[in-house]
């Protein structure tokens, strides 16, 4: 038993290490929960949401004055 234990001491624990050098993503969490006053409430991760952006061309023209896609056919 006891030289099975030994075996077992010298194996390598991540044998994959030895042909992927690269650190693994870790991977964030869009939501999470937080516990608040008894109550468990959840929460938006904003790291990692893209910020929307609009182009200088479309940023003039509003709702109202576009063309409606029913006014286009007719």
């Amino acid at each position: 038993m006891k030289r099975a234990v030994d075996v077992i001491k010298k194996l390598d624990p991540r044998p994959g290490l030895r042909y992927n050098k690269t650190q693994p993503r870790l991977v964030e969490p869009d939501v999470y929960f937080r516990k608040v006053d008894d109550q468990w409430q959840v929460f938006m991760n904003d790291d990692d949401v893209p910020q929307l952006r609009l182009s200088p061309c479309t940023g003039g023209c509003s709702l109202a004055t576009r063309p409606t896609a029913k006014s286009a056919i007719t």
